[in-house]
């Protein structure tokens, strides 16, 4: 299965270069944060990120009471791979999608956005909404902004992050991305 992930700042502005990346690579999965999605925009971006119909699309908008712009996740999925859809909300000022794709063993991916102002209590809530669908057969991804953290010796002086370790820790779950992007 080929993935990508994307921080997009804004996907809507960058439409033209979304499709011709769909089209060059053939990703089967594109998780994307920093949408920077609303409820004004949403059904724009559901339609153009589509790749005519050749993706699903999901999307979890800041919601219009949170600060005006930024944030946002979205997965684009093949639409050759049967999904359901298990989670697609905001918690706090993070938002989040789940889904399971039916391959050959049913496949859980989370995609995530974690501000940096964000709270401890905060993503705790966020972690304690990924921590349901954890499981041998996971994908964790997106920007959690924790710059803090050691990748090597998996410790932080941040709560915030030292509670994503903890939890990675706690699901056997593995950091591929070890330096900051």
């Amino acid at each position: 299965m080929k993935c990508i992930l994307l921080n997009a700042r804004s996907i809507l502005e960058k439409i033209p270069e979304l499709l011709y990346l769909l089209q060059e690579q053939k990703p089967d999965l594109v998780m994307i944060t920093e949408t920077w999605g609303n409820e004004l925009n949403s059904s724009i971006l559901q339609s153009q990120m589509s790749g005519n119909g050749q993706y699903q699309v999901i999307l979890a908008n800041r919601i219009s009471n949170a600060k005006k712009r930024g944030g946002g996740c979205a997965l684009l999925i093949s639409s050759q791979i049967p999904i359901r859809v298990l989670c697609c909300s905001t918690f706090g000022v993070c938002e989040m999608i789940s889904v399971t794709l039916f391959l050959n063993v049913h496949f859980n991916v989370c995609c995530a956005y974690r501000p940096p102002n964000c709270s401890p209590a905060n993503t705790k809530t966020l972690i304690r909404a990924i921590e349901p669908f954890a499981s041998d057969h996971f994908l964790l991804a997106g920007d959690f902004n924790l710059p803090l953290i050691d990748w090597e010796e998996k410790t932080c002086s941040d709560p915030s992050g030292k509670q994503l370790i903890d939890f990675l820790s706690q699901n056997n779950l593995r950091q591929y991305i070890e330096t900051p992007t």
